[in-house]
């Protein structure tokens, strides 16, 4: 006797069995061992490999541009949609921003040693990343504009860059603790 059963949280099916024997025969084929029960629970995983949506980052551009078409206006999709489109030309000026930011903190006589220049790398990689972070949920919720967010990081650290060039070609020092900052 059994029945079926269909686990909606987490899309399973259960064939449930009642009053029962289960025979396992061993891997060398010589024996076989029996177990009795009275309640057996198979599930059946039959949607395993039911394909799922892609998420935005998963989609091909041309994707991007139908799902946006398609996207409510205003709606968080369309807002997560206009972030992945413009975070992929951002993303990549990114990079080069970001070496625009730190060459002059590199090419600086004033800063001492190749500790103090990781530890300033990677804390301006990692303002850039929490900037990048806050400016997708910003986006997201149409806090900022969701085509402006993805550009955000970048135009700050365009900012910093200008700056630091400028104080590096007029060989001012570019360190916090020296004591003449600005």
């Amino acid at each position: 006797k059994g029945r079926m059963i269909f686990d909606r949280k987490s899309e399973r099916l259960v064939f449930q069995l009642f009053k029962g024997r289960v025979l396992r025969l061993s891997e060398d084929t010589t024996s076989f061992h029996s177990v009795e029960f009275d309640t057996y629970q198979v599930p059946l995983e039959l949607f395993q490999f039911a394909p799922k949506p892609k998420t935005e980052d998963e989609m091909f551009f041309d994707e991007l541009q139908t799902a946006l078409a398609r996207a409510r206006p205003g709606s968080v999709e369309q807002n997560k949609l206009l972030i992945e489109i413009n975070r992929r030309f951002s993303l990549p000026l990114g990079v080069t921003v970001m070496i625009l930011t730190v060459m002059p903190l590199g090419i600086s006589t004033q800063v001492r040693g190749r500790a103090v220049g990781l530890i300033m790398g990677l804390a301006i990689f990692l303002l850039y990343y929490l900037l990048l972070t806050a400016a997708w949920r910003l986006g997201t919720y149409a806090i900022l504009p969701p085509a402006f967010a993805p550009w955000m990081p970048n135009l700050i650290f365009l900012c910093l860059a200008v700056f630091l060039w400028h104080r590096s070609l007029k060989d001012r020092p570019i360190a916090v603790f020296e004591g003449q900052w600005p």
